[in-house]
């Protein structure tokens, strides 16, 4: 039963990363090139923050 619990919360916790990973991306996206540069990222970092954004719920 222990395994299953752990499967579970295992399966949660992807969703909320997968959550997380989604809506940083989307968000990003939707800036301009200008507005990107403003905060310090360009185009080509927009994964590895949704990344990063990802893994804080591991």
């Amino acid at each position: 039963m222990a395994s299953l619990r752990q499967f579970g919360e295992r399966m949660r916790v992807k969703a909320q990363q997968n959550q997380a990973y989604r809506q940083v991306f989307d968000e990003l996206s939707m800036l301009s090139d200008r507005d990107l540069a403003d905060i310090g990222l360009s185009r080509s970092d927009i994964t590895d923050v949704a990344k990063q954004a990802a893994a804080e719920y591991a």
